[in-house]
């Protein structure tokens, strides 16, 4: 984790968490986390299966483009990377596991920045991950000079972080299904010529 953002959010998810697989929705109370709140965001699976901003912080309008709330997340990304995303929230919420992004933003214009995305996942219903906290950050120093946001977002790496320094044990069957391993820390995006791959650092570590 990167960013100060980043690091106070999860510490405090982390806290009202407690041992359970992920808090309660209505557990998180904005008044704590104020300071936080303009580059906070909140993403819901609906019911037709599609991740959408709920709540979008303003510093993430500005420096991203817009009005969020009700967007699709996975519309950011490549179709791959989508998948990827996808893959990881579901991972997410089947065994509490914390997801972790580095992105590669750029404008119209040519300018970059990297930027850090962090997704908590939080049970909305009665015994379900549906919901997800975020942050999305950038230095404030990279903010471009001429105020044109950042349209254009690849991912760099992302990592899964297991608050309970394990996958939960609620993992279903549909766990051996998926194409990224429950073992799996760490993977980066790796582009060479115009091809794209995918590469996991995981595995035994003994």
């Amino acid at each position: 984790m990167r960013h100060g953002t980043t690091h106070k959010l999860f510490a405090y998810w982390n806290e009202v968490r407690g041992d359970r697989l992920a808090p309660q929705r209505f557990d998180i109370e904005p008044g704590r986390i104020g300071e936080l709140l303009p580059e906070t965001l909140i993403i819901e699976h609906t019911e037709d299966a599609v991740y959408r901003f709920r709540l979008a912080g303003t510093r993430i309008s500005e420096r991203f483009g817009g009005e969020f709330r009700g967007r699709p997340l996975l519309d950011l990304f490549s179709t791959e990377e989508a998948a990827v995303v996808a893959r990881t929230l579901d991972i997410m919420a089947r065994q509490g596991a914390v997801g972790l992004f580095h992105i590669h933003s750029s404008t119209l214009e040519g300018s970059e920045t990297l930027s850090e995305l962090i997704l908590l996942p939080l049970v909305h219903g009665p015994d379900h991950v549906d919901r997800y906290l975020g942050a999305w950050s950038i230095e404030p120093r990279e903010a471009t000079t001429d105020g044109s946001p950042y349209l254009m977002h690849a991912i760099l790496d992302y990592e899964l972080i297991w608050p309970r320094g394990r996958p939960s044990s609620v993992a279903t069957n549909a766990a051996a299904q998926s194409p990224i391993a429950d073992n799996v820390r760490y993977a980066r995006i790796v582009r060479q010529d115009r091809r794209q791959f995918l590469v996991y650092d995981g595995g035994r570590s003994n």
